[in-house]
């Protein structure tokens, strides 16, 4: 009878040993690393100097660093091309990607992690070109298009058949308008006036044309859905803890004042 008790006891021990050395790293977390990448578009993740390998800013940033720290998982933030960017979130596991816009498309594809501000997409031309403002979106599919790679903006327009859509990064946007090299691109709202105001551009020469309300998501916080469900569960208790402390707010709260003496009140 004390063999067999001794043996069982061997047994267990032996048992709760293997599952220590088998548990996956997420039961640390600090032995697991986080892939955070973006992409540069102004103001919400960027670069001051516009170089990838710069400290990378902006409110979105902010945020998503206070979410990863309150994770308390290890993190690297990159600076990437958005189609990278997709590709990795795509493919493998442990990958976050911001500020990604979700649409329906994307529902399933992805784990949601929190949302970090309400965007409308609209495409933006001169005015010069635009006057009168066209009425339906047939009137511009001919019409050359800078986008970024597998982003939302650009997968609509291809599926609604404008066929001059060039791969143009978001910070050449004004600069190939204004050379003539494009006649539209896809911008947020308020991004794009905050970035006409940055770059030394007369925004009163550029024009809203079309407002896309059918892919004006909510900007969020994606996680590869390869990643399991507890980093995903930890990830959503850390952005829902931002929002509790108050520290949503606090990263938000000088961007909407930027927002109502720049963009609001112009």
């Amino acid at each position: 009878m004390c063999n067999f008790y001794l043996i069982n006891t061997k047994l267990a021990l032996t048992g709760i040993l293997f599952a220590c050395f088998i548990s996956p790293a997420y039961s640390d977390k600090t032995k697991l690393k986080i892939e955070v990448l973006t992409e540069q578009y102004y103001p919400l993740n960027y670069t001051e100097s516009g170089k990838d390998d710069d400290p990378i800013i902006g409110f979105s940033t902010e945020l998503v660093k206070a979410v990863m720290n309150e994770s308390g998982f290890n993190y690297d933030i990159k600076l990437v091309p958005w189609a990278r960017a997709v590709r990795a979130i795509d493919t493998r596991e442990n990958v976050i990607v911001y500020s990604m816009a979700r649409s329906p498309d994307r529902e399933d594809k992805y784990h949601w992690i929190g949302e970090i501000w309400p965007g409308t997409i609209v495409l933006y031309g001169l005015k010069e070109k635009f006057t009168p403002i066209p009425k339906s979106i047939d009137e511009i599919k001919h019409l050359r298009v800078g986008i970024s790679i597998n982003s939302v903006a650009g997968n609509y327009l291809q599926v609604n058949g404008f066929t001059q859509l060039y791969s143009v990064k978001s910070t050449n946007y004004l600069k190939l308008l204004q050379r003539g090299r494009i006649d539209l691109f896809p911008f947020i709202d308020f991004s794009m006036v905050l970035i006409a105001d940055r770059e030394g551009y007369d925004r009163d020469k550029i024009v809203a044309v079309l407002k896309m309300s059918e892919i004006s998501m909510p900007l969020s916080i994606a996680a590869s859905k390869q990643t399991k469900p507890e980093i995903v569960s930890r990830l959503r208790k850390a952005y829902k803890n931002t929002i509790d402390s108050g520290t949503y707010d606090k990263i938000m709260l000088p961007f909407k004042h930027q927002l109502a003496t720049k963009v609001y009140n112009q």
